[in-house]
């Protein structure tokens, strides 16, 4: 009987001692683009696709879990051609409920303070004279500030126990 194939291209991958790891940064290539263009469609896009793959029920549920508790006001974030940011608070922020939490800004707190010196850093000195940010100098700056304060070891999800 001939194979399939599958089968030829499996007996392949063993012969060429492969990890299903070496594999792995193609398949999310190959679906991160497709979640990509769903997400850019925006929430009728993301709600279909849902919609199909969920069921009703369980998307209202997932909808109804997603949704905040408190509105915060939203930003845009634009990445042109020469590498630089620019951000924009919306104009008409959502509203704030009353529940919500402490602002950073407003924190006394040391930690608040290094924060906030971070962000004078990027706004007044790294910005350029129209307001956007050199994204490879930002970036540097960034990992340079994490390192200095403690993150260069620490995993993305938080602190290792």
């Amino acid at each position: 009987m001939p194979e399939t194939p599958l089968q030829n291209l499996l007996a392949l991958a063993a012969e060429l001692d492969l990890d299903p790891l070496d594999l792995n940064d193609v398949v999310h290539d190959l679906h991160s683009l497709p979640a990509s263009a769903i997400n850019n469609g925006g929430l009728e896009a993301q709600i279909t696709y849902l919609l199909a793959e969920l069921g009703e029920t369980e998307l209202e549920e997932l909808l109804r879990d997603a949704a905040p508790d408190c509105a915060a006001p939203t930003a845009t974030a634009v990445l042109d051609a020469a590498n630089h940011w620019s951000f924009a608070l919306a104009e008409d922020p959502a509203p704030q409920c009353a529940a919500a939490p402490p602002r950073l800004a407003d924190d006394d707190s040391a930690a608040a303070a290094e924060v906030r010196a971070l962000w004078r850093e990027i706004t007044t000195r790294m910005a350029e004279p129209d307001g956007r940010w050199p994204a490879v100098d930002v970036s540097q700056y960034l990992a340079e500030w994490f390192a200095a304060h403690g993150f260069e070891d620490k995993p993305l999800g938080g602190e290792q126990e």
